[in-house]
């Protein structure tokens, strides 16, 4: 009679647990009421593309980016990406047949991301 008590109690105990640690995860993974931002290719394997994403979950809508080649500015701008949302951004500046690395820095805030091609 023992055992059946403790074997029907572990089992409580184990669902219990269970439903609290898939409680957790389900609110870890919901990025909403979280403070956070993130950047990335649209196009991650072409390497041709440079517009990038910028996806907002933070209170501020407003971000600036700079693309430079090797310490030379190219490109800079500013853009807004409303609290919730992704936004696409082409930055415009002349591909001319080159090598190096073109890079892009995304401000928000005094935070900084930065994204990077090799040509």
């Amino acid at each position: 009679m023992m055992e059946k008590r403790l074997l029907i109690s572990l089992f409580f105990l184990f669902a219990l647990s269970s439903v609290f640690l898939i409680g957790k995860n389900i609110h870890g993974l919901d990025p909403t009421g979280k403070n956070w931002w993130s950047l990335a290719f649209t196009e991650p394997t072409n390497a041709a593309s440079f517009e990038f994403t910028v996806t907002n979950y933070t209170d501020d809508p407003s971000f600036r980016y700079t693309v430079t080649r090797e310490s030379v500015v190219l490109d800079s701008g500013e853009f807004s990406v409303q609290p919730g949302t992704s936004r696409n951004n082409a930055p415009k500046f002349p591909i001319e047949p080159a090598t190096g690395r073109i890079t892009i820095t995304v401000s928000h805030d005094e935070n900084d991301e930065t994204i990077y091609r090799e040509l």
